[in-house]
């Protein structure tokens, strides 16, 4: 239902739960818009499908600008992918670079000794 919501507002807000609740909840009529700019000093990593019909290439384009305005954007990668394709790939490319940003962003990572390196488990 949140997901309905904001795609039949074309805002980025929080949950309407109807005037009342709303009141209640927020002190307003309407539900916040969230307030992206907030977002610092945490590194985001953006990976899109480019195929995904649940998030528009305009969607997260726009998002990414906001990231990229706030300097939280890490990374941002574009793959031939639908929405699922994220879960269930083809290929692992996508995994792969996933688990290099885990290892970058990680300070207590430390690579296991006398095992194969993670790409090698796959």
């Amino acid at each position: 239902m949140h997901y309905k919501q904001i795609m039949l507002s074309k805002k980025f807000m929080k949950y309407d739960f109807g005037v009342d609740e709303n009141i209640k909840r927020y002190g307003s009529m309407n539900p916040p818009e969230y307030d992206l700019k907030k977002i610092v000093d945490v590194p985001i990593a953006l990976l899109c499908g480019n195929k995904d019909m649940l998030s528009s290439p305009e969607d997260y384009k726009w998002l990414k600008e906001i990231l990229i305005d706030n300097n939280t954007m890490c990374c941002f990668k574009e793959y031939n992918l639908g929405h699922l394709g994220i879960l269930m790939p083809k290929d692992r490319v996508h995994v792969y670079d996933m688990l290099e940003l885990c290892k970058a962003y990680n300070t207590d990572y430390e690579a296991p000794k006398n095992e194969p390196n993670d790409f090698e488990r796959f």
